[in-house]
């Protein structure tokens, strides 16, 4: 249940000085939580003239994308089912770290929905004493040509 999760401008995170929304980390500097979540809702009018989306991510360390509850890639993190311990496998560092990434997952479009869908992100640390975490994601959908008249 998100109903409480606040909404707020990327990037999120903490640690650097062009963050724009802090994400706190828990009460221990040198074990951090492993996993932080993150989600957003936009609306889709006809899932059937989407031909593909492309999501273009930032994200320090690694990531674990959702649509509608079905996994759509990971960055940086290992093969196998990912817990809230998992730590990502490649820990990135500057300029890598604040630069953004293109994914195009194959089976995105199939997954969209009339009305409302999900798009839900796990980021992980490499490391528990890390010294920032970064994140922000974009959604670009590419709509099909209409098909001409017979």
């Amino acid at each position: 249940d998100d109903a409480t999760w606040l909404s707020r401008r990327a990037p999120l995170g903490y640690g650097d000085s062009d963050i724009s929304t802090f994400v706190g980390f828990g009460n221990d500097p040198t074990r951090k939580a492993i996993t932080t979540y993150f989600r957003g809702r936009f609306t889709v009018e006809r899932p059937a003239d989407v031909a593909g989306l492309l999501i273009n991510m930032m994200s320090d360390d690694g990531a674990v994308v959702y649509l509608n509850g079905m996994e759509l890639f990971r960055n940086n993190m290992p093969a196998g089912v990912v817990t809230r311990n998992t730590l990502a496998t490649q820990s990135l560092s500057a300029p890598e770290e604040d630069a953004y990434y293109p994914f195009r997952p194959e089976a995105a479009a199939r997954l969209l929905v009339p009305g409302a869908n999900l798009l839900a992100a796990e980021l992980h640390q490499g490391d528990p004493a890390s010294s920032d975490l970064r994140f922000d994601l974009e959604v670009i959908a590419f709509v099909a040509p209409p098909t001409p008249p017979r």
